[in-house]
């Protein structure tokens, strides 16, 4: 079994844009490749409805239709009072927001080879994790 991977919601933002753009293309076909290693967490969830909704990507009943299908399909992590800790250690370390520095540290506690994010510096480690921008 392959090692697990981490999206950022902006990954998760542009897999359901419509746009020209090559980002939504790029990340559906990361999802859909890696359908079986994405580790999702609640933070995910609701960083997701919100943008999806704020930038009127989707209505409220469709995002939340989406985020139903989302729990279904990955089975969210919950964010844990020792994830919270390591963010914050986290963000000492690299002067991350607290924001990305709970996903940094979701995607470390749950064993996760690679983070995939446009908004954080690639090829950064931040101890077993390698930050990748999948859009270079």
């Amino acid at each position: 079994m392959s090692a697990s991977i981490f999206l950022d919601t902006n990954i998760w933002i542009y897999a359901y844009e419509q746009s020209d753009e090559t980002r939504p293309e790029t990340s559906r076909q990361l999802i859909a490749d890696n359908s079986d290693r994405i580790i999702l967490s609640t933070q995910n969830l609701g960083e997701i409805y919100n943008t999806l909704t704020r930038k009127q990507i989707l209505d409220r009943p469709q995002a939340a239709d989406l985020i139903e299908q989302l729990i279904d399909i990955f089975e969210p992590v919950p964010i844990q009072a020792s994830t919270v800790r390591q963010a914050l250690a986290i963000q000492q370390q690299t002067q991350y927001s607290y924001w990305d520095s709970l996903i940094v540290a979701t995607a470390i506690e749950y064993r996760c080879e690679r983070l995939y994010s446009e908004d954080l510096q690639h090829d950064r480690r931040v101890e077993n994790l390698t930050i990748v921008n999948p859009f270079l």
